[in-house]
C-alpha cells in the first residue's frame, strides 16, 4: 500500500499538466487533498484487482516547499515536525485512538506513550472511499529544519530526544543519529526519516 501511495502521489505531483508553480494557495492545499484522494483510490483499486491485498492501507505525510512556504498533507500517524531556533514543533496530528483521547483530555501525553493502543490508527489511505485528509500551510524562516518520519521513529524515541538530535550536525547526520537511536531503543518497526533545511540567509 505504501509503495502504491508514494508512486501515485509522485506521479500526480510531476504531471506536466498540473503546473504546480501556477496553483495558488488555498488552491494548492485543495490540490494536495485531491492528490491523496487519487492515491487512496489507487490503493483500493489494487485491492480489488488482487484479493489478497484487499483491505491494505498506509499512512502518508507529504511536505511540498514552494517559496517561503511548506504545504503539508497528512493522514495517519506518520509525522511532520519543524525545528525553529532550536525548538521542535509537531505540525501534524496523529490520527490514532490514543492521540484523539489526548486531544479530548482523556489521556496525558505520557499515558499515551505507554498505552498499548498507540498503534491503532483511525484514518489511513486505502481504508475508506472518502478519506479525510489534513492540509495546512506553514510559513518558513531562514534556518528552519523540517522532518517527516514514520511511527517507527517516534514510537521508539521521544520528541525531546528528536529535538536534541535535530539540533546537532547537518541533515544527513541527524537522520542517521535518529535511526540509530530508534534501533538502540528496540527498533520494533520500519523507520523512515527525511530531513530538509531551509537556506540560511
Amino acid at each position: 500500500a505504501s509503495q502504491i501511495a508514494v508512486r501515485s502521489v509522485i506521479t500526480t505531483l510531476i504531471a506536466p499538466e498540473n503546473q504546480l508553480g501556477t496553483i495558488p494557495e488555498p488552491g494548492f492545499l485543495n490540490f494536495l487533498d485531491r492528490t491523496f484522494i487519487r492515491a487512496n483510490q489507487d490503493v483500493i483499486e489494487e485491492g480489488v484487482r488482487s484479493p489478497e491485498r484487499r483491505g491494505m492501507g498506509t499512512t502518508c505525510t507529504l511536505g511540498v516547499i514552494r517559496g517561503d512556504s511548506l504545504y503539508v498533507a497528512h493522514i495517519g500517524d506518520s509525522r511532520g515536525y519543524l525545528l525553529r531556533d532550536g525548538v521542535l514543533d509537531r505540525i501534524t496530528n496523529d490520527h490514532s485512538v490514543v492521540e484523539e483521547e489526548v486531544r479530548r483530555g482523556l489521556l496525558t501525553p505520557e499515558q499515551a506513550w505507554a498505552d498499548s493502543r498507540r498503534n491503532i490508527i483511525t484514518r489511513a489511505i486505502g481504508l475508506d472511499h472518502d478519506p479525510e485528509v489534513d492540509t495546512k500551510c506553514v510559513e518558513l524562516r531562514s534556518g528552519d529544519r523540517i522532518m517527516v518520519c514514520s511511527d517507527g521513529l517516534n514510537s521508539m524515541i521521544t520528541d525531546q530526544e528528536i529535538e536534541s538530535i535535530l539540533n546537532q550536525g547537518d541533515a544527513a547526520s541527524s537522520v542517521q543519529a535518529m535511526i540509530d537511536a530508534a534501533n538502540d531503543a528496540g527498533g520494533s518497526d520500519n523507520i523512515s526519516v527525511v530531513v530538509a533545511d531551509t537556506p540560511t540567509r
